[in-house]
Formats: structure tokens, C-alpha cells, sequence
């Protein structure tokens, strides 16, 4: 609090409302971006104003604007309160966030306020209706419907636990063994987790069953990673390079680590024919040639979907070991149906594998539904659990 927009690093900061506020004000206010550049960091693209040209007075006074104040509500909702010049007023700069995919998007602009305290009330009266429509209106994030009865709503996953129920390391042996490719879906940065995928590949039985491991990381450091498990020495710097590449602020999540750890020391115990090997199957973020908007444009038209998929399934078809694949990927990834909030569908990676391989293709347990405001959308029962 306290500090201008101007005193803000000139990076693309999105993980606190206020360096968001500032990465806004500061990249696309003062800038006069336009409608599409708006709808890159907004919930909706109505929530960008499109300007032709800002003039130099409008530019100083949105560099020098002082944020004042930081208000969350309910973990979502962000109002950031900054004093700033309009013209020949001095007043208090309203700009709403809305927290999602560990981004905070801009949310529309609330004008200028007389007082901090006229700030506050407006936003407290609106929070409540705000957060009721931002599952509706702000964009693809995720409700769930209460269960009127839980015990009837369990019941089908109990009986299956007391019928068929079994130790999930032995499971996911059994389904290694069984199928060309097992994916499995995750919610990132879950230590227990990443502790669960450690344990299964320090098991003996992995590497008779698996030989290739396949990761939503970048696909630009996959020189690096296989310098990583050819080395004699476990060189933990060539993946922790790879892991800050992974999104503009990095990817700080030591357990990712360790799993790569112990995919290094149960290959320096197996024969040359048998090592495991990981496939960094996402996009390319190269940070070091991305200096401009335009550079970055050149790597993020991709779709990650069907990237992740055909080269999954470019590897399965060229890789001359006989041995299975094992796909880790967020949950959302591994979704089998998806729409966007209009409607229209949305095709995950798990969906794109489904059509190619069909029933070489394993979701650990079955697969259930879940209901939001928009319709239906289908997950793997297993993933996503701690």
C-alpha cells in the first residue's frame, strides 16, 4: 500500500490485486489498449474501454496514482482503491478484480470516489450480488449445486469401495499394466499429491510397466530435462530452470520437484533399456526471446489441448519402447467434456486422447458427472485428490 503504479517492476503481474491494479493501469489504461488486448486480462471483454489515443496528462496521472487500499471479499472479489488526479478532480480510483486460475482478472472500473469510505460501502453493498452473478456472468469458473441428500449421493462410490475397493498404488499397477496410456489429472501444487506419484514410481513394478512419463511443462526445456535424467549427478538446477519457465512468475512448486528427483533415482538403478523417460508435452514459453506483447502473441495462439495430445500421440507412435505412457496433467485437461459459458464445447486433452486411442485409454476410477449453472461437464472420479 502506499506505492505509485510507477514504483511497480514493468512486468506482467497478475498474482495480487494490486500489481494486477497496476499492470492495468499502468499497460492498458495509460496505453489506450484495445478491446482484444482488454479481454486478455478481463473476465469479460465489455470490461475493457477501448481508447484511440490518451493524452500525456492522462499518462502522468495514472503512473502517479497512489494505491490506498486492498479490499477482498470472499477469497474472489477484489476492490483496489487508489488516489488518483481525473482532470481538475482528486478522488479515490475504483477498479474491481475477480480471482481465477490464480490470476487477478479486471473486473470493470467503478470510477472515481469522493472518500475511501464511499469506496467501501459501494462495495460491500455490491459484493453479495456480485459474487452470486460471477459464477454466472464472470467468465468459466466452477459452482457446485448442494446435495440434498448425501448419503444417497454417496452411496454409489461406498459400495464400489466395499466391493471392488483396493490400495491405490496396487490400482494404478493393475491399470499400468493394462493400458497404452493412463492419465492422470491433478490440482496443481498438492504436495501429497506429488508425494502419491513419488511413491509410485519408486515402486519396482512402475518401471516394468511405464517408460514414459508426460507433463504439462514446457515443451522448449525438454533438452534440459533429458540432460537432467542422463547425468550421473542429480543436476536439480536444470529442472528448477525449466519449472520459472513454466509460467511468467514461475512455477514455485518444490514438490514437482522432488517427483523429478525420484524419477532420477530409480533410473540411476535400471538398466540403459529401461530408464524412464519424461516428455514435457506444453507449450513453449521461451521467456528470454518474449520482450513484447507481440512476442508473446507468437507462442500463446497455440491451443494447449490439442498441442499436449499430438505430442503425446506423436511419442506413442515413434517411441520404440514397448512399455506404457503415464500422462500427468491439470484436472481441467483431463476433463472428458467441457463447454465454454456459452454453450459451444471445449475440447480438453483428455478428450482428444479418447478419440485416438479409445479404450487404450485409462481415467483412474470411473468417470462421474458434475452439474454447475451451465450444464453437465464429466471428470475422472480419481483425480484431483490430496
Amino acid at each position: 500500500m502506499g506505492k505509485k503504479v510507477s514504483d511497480f517492476p514493468r512486468i506482467r503481474d497478475l498474482a495480487t490485486p494490486e500489481a494486477a491494479y497496476a499492470l492495468i493501469v499502468r499497460d492498458y489504461v495509460a496505453t489506450g489498449a484495445s478491446l482484444s488486448e482488454w479481454s486478455e486480462i478481463s473476465v469479460r471483454k465489455s470490461y475493457g474501454t477501448e481508447c484511440t489515443s490518451v493524452s500525456p496528462e492522462r499518462v502522468r496521472n495514472c503512473l502517479d496514482a497512489h494505491i490506498h487500499e486492498v479490499i477482498i471479499y470472499r477469497d474472489r472479489l477484489a476492490l483496489v482503491v487508489a488516489k488518483m488526479r481525473e482532470r481538475d478532480t482528486v478522488g479515490y480510483d475504483q477498479r474491481c478484480l475477480f480471482y481465477a486460475n490464480g490470476r487477478w482478472l479486471n473486473a470493470g472500473h467503478e470510477g472515481l470516489a469522493s472518500t475511501v469510505e464511499e469506496a467501501r460501502d459501494e462495495f460491500f453493498r455490491k459484493g453479495e450480488r456480485l459474487y452470486g452473478q460471477s459464477m454466472k456472468k464472470l467468465g468459466e469458473f466452477w459452482t457446485r449445486q448442494p446435495v440434498a441428500d448425501p448419503n444417497s449421493h454417496l452411496k454409489p462410490y461406498v459400495d464400489f469401495l466395499r466391493e471392488q475397493g483396493r490400495e491405490p498404488p496396487g490400482f494404478m499397477m493393475e491399470v499400468f499394466n493394462k493400458y497404452q496410456l493412463v492419465v492422470m489429472g491433478e490440482v496443481h501444487n498438492r504436495p501429497t499429491y506429488w508425494a502419491f506419484n513419488s511413491e509410485l514410481v519408486r515402486d519396482p513394478a512402475f518401471a516394468r510397466r511405464v517408460g514414459t512419463i508426460y507433463m504439462e511443462l514446457p515443451s522448449n526445456h525438454q533438452r534440459n530435462i533429458d540432460r537432467f535424467l542422463a547425468q550421473d549427478t542429480c543436476e536439480r538446477e536444470l529442472v528448477i530452470r525449466m519449472l520459472r519457465d513454466y509460467r511468467d512468475l514461475g512455477w514455485p512448486c518444490k514438490s514437482t520437484l522432488d517427483f523429478f528427483v525420484a524419477v532420477w533415482e530409480i533410473s540411476q538403478t535400471l538398466p540403459p533399456d529401461k530408464k524412464l523417460r519424461i516428455r514435457l508435452v506444453d507449450m513453449q514459453r521461451p521467456w528470454e526471446k518474449i520482450q513484447k506483447r507481440e512476442d508473446w502473441r507468437l507462442y500463446s495462439r497455440v491451443g494447449r489441448d490439442s498441442f499436449m495430445a499430438e505430442n503425446i500421440l506423436d511419442d506413442l507412435r515413434t517411441k520404440k519402447d514397448e512399455r506404457n505412457g503415464f500422462f500427468i496433467v491439470g484436472m481441467r485437461h483431463a476433463m472428458e467434456e467441457l463447454h465454454f459459458a456459452e454453450g459451444t464445447p471445449r475440447s480438453s486433452a483428455g478428450w482428444h486422447l479418447k478419440q485416438a486411442l479409445g479404450d487404450q485409454l485409462f481415467y483412474p476410477l470411473s468417470t462421474r458427472t458434475c452439474h454447475n449453472k451451465r450444464g453437465r461437464n464429466k471428470w475422472p472420479a480419481g483425480i484431483g485428490v490430496d
